[in-house]
């Protein structure tokens, strides 16, 4: 009685996103326990061998054939900044390594006997870019000029790397890489752990070992079998039963006509919330005991139902898709997205909203199981080029 006291107490005292993030734990452990404790299974195939694309790569391969501009939508572009120069050789070697390491950063998509496949390459092919910076003009600025140039620049999935880094020296002794990297081998997440290891291979260099030699470790692959094997039936039923009928739209929002087909000519503004402001309402969510996040979802959810008159609004939210911890480490598109749809009731207080989205939310998560793309394909709701699928904006926090 008094072990069974103490965990009460102890979760009673959680704070609203410790609270969260056990619920999450919770149900990856459940997850993985009704598919046999979420483990790859079978024998694995030799390392460089085809393996089939994730579902999220399947999406991804699909737009990358729209066009170009479709493709390099996808594209992540970072910029690192240095106080002086790095060795380019010892800095090939470190990235050649984390190629080693993870082979879907080497990976080449082919379509073979109406498969789609990804084959892993030799890492000791891929090469470093180097290029000179401008005399007598600002570093930084010129990094984040060059990231957003090669942003632009679609990657050919079938034959080009997918990870292009460019190292750049300037005349004052700084220097600096541009990392381009498609979606498609690669998700946030991945990107931290990926810096993390270069910054391990190239402290630990050794000019004479090569790239590292392929690795043991639990790979993209892995993930891939264990998609496919992965038992879905309740997270679909669950989001088949909250999109039982098509969601409202947003089209009162809009100032002019949608174009027949989805561009990407958006156009980028940037507001800043004042830190009183922020505190405050941080402190009205913990009121609620919600995180953060469920606030901004119950703030935007409705601001968007009073400016367009609407009941019931549906908000997108990527989510890390990524099924247990045994997968934390491993480099790859695993982030997945949710559609939160929310009925709204104008009439009604905001912390009233906020108790409805809290709950909404955590069961979003709790059924981040099922691919967007699986669910958009069970719906069967009329498909229109001009927007995208369920929801029509997006929260990423």
């Amino acid at each position: 009685m008094e072990n069974n006291a103490a965990l009460r107490s102890r979760l009673e005292n959680l704070s609203p996103e410790q609270r969260t993030a056990l619920l999450q734990q919770i149900s990856r452990l459940r997850e993985q326990r009704e598919q046999q404790g979420g483990q790859p299974q079978g024998r694995r195939p030799a390392p460089g061998a085809p393996y089939p694309l994730s579902l999220a790569q399947r999406r991804l391969w699909m737009l990358s054939q729209l066009g170009d501009e479709a493709s390099a939508a996808y594209n992540i572009a970072s910029a690192f900044c240095f106080d002086r120069g790095l060795a380019p050789e010892r800095l090939q070697r470190a990235w050649r390594s984390v190629l080693a390491s993870h082979e879907v950063l080497r990976s080449a998509f082919v379509q073979q006997d109406d498969e789609l496949l990804q084959i892993p390459r030799d890492a000791n092919e891929w090469c470093l870019q180097q290029q000179a910076l401008t005399p007598d003009t600002d570093v930084e600025s010129q990094l984040v000029a060059l990231a957003s140039a090669e942003a632009g620049r679609a990657f050919d999935l079938h034959q080009d790397w997918l990870l292009r880094v460019i190292y750049c020296v300037a005349d004052s002794g700084q220097a600096g890489l541009v990392v381009i990297i498609h979606h498609s081998v690669c998700d946030g997440l991945s990107i931290t752990n990926m810096v993390a290891e270069l910054a391990e291979h190239y402290a630990a260099d050794d000019p004479d070992a090569g790239a590292l030699a392929e690795s043991t470790a639990l790979q993209y692959r892995d993930f891939v079998d264990y998609e496919a094997r992965a038992d879905t039936r309740t997270a679909r039923a669950y989001w088949k039963n909250i999109f039982a009928s098509a969601p409202e739209s947003l089209d009162a929002l809009l100032d002019l006509p949608r174009p027949v087909s989805k561009d990407f000519h958006g156009r980028s503004v940037t507001g800043t919330l004042p830190a009183p402001d922020a505190a405050a309402f941080e402190s009205l969510c913990h009121a609620n005991n919600a995180t953060m996040t469920m606030g901004l979802v119950a703030l935007v959810q409705l601001l968007l139902a009073r400016f367009a008159n609407a009941d019931e609004v549906t908000l997108g939210t990527p989510v890390a898709g990524r099924p247990g911890a045994q997968f934390d480490k491993v480099i790859g598109p695993f982030v997945n997205t949710i559609a939160l749809r929310q009925s709204v009731d104008r009439k009604q207080t905001f912390p009233e909203l906020l108790k409805q989205v809290r709950r909404r939310v955590l069961e979003g998560f709790q059924h981040q199981g099922l691919a967007f793309d699986e669910l958009v394909t069970d719906l069967g709701f009329a498909k229109d080029p001009s927007r995208s699928p369920l929801y029509l904006s997006l929260i990423h926090i």
